[in-house]
């Protein structure tokens, strides 16, 4: 493994590591009403694609860092859908009226 291989495999750790705050916001929390699930969905196919590539090309630095980046994805695409779903909101609330000045 070459220099450039391991930088980029110590980032990419750092970088997956510095997501778990938002892990566990959504643990202790138990509210993703300001997440938007189409959006790390988008995310999560965006990652499993890279993943399908490095595989392709062999890639043994990208390989593993698109798979602890999809393991983070998939995770809060769970977190998401489990407290969107339980604590959604019956109805969506109106916005406020604007007041225009005159």
């Amino acid at each position: 493994m070459n220099l450039i291989e391991l930088a980029y495999l110590l980032a990419s750790t750092a970088s997956v590591i510095a997501m778990w705050p938002q892990v566990r916001q959504l643990l202790v929390a138990k509210r993703s009403d300001e997440l938007s699930l189409p959006t790390w969905i988008t995310w999560t196919a965006c990652q499993l694609i890279s993943l399908i590539y490095s595989i392709s090309i062999k890639a043994l630095p990208f390989i593993l860092a698109n798979i602890a980046w999809v393991t983070f994805y998939i995770t809060m695409l769970g977190l998401i859908f489990r407290y969107q779903r339980k604590n959604s909101p019956k109805t969506i609330p109106e916005p406020a009226p604007i007041e225009s000045e005159v």
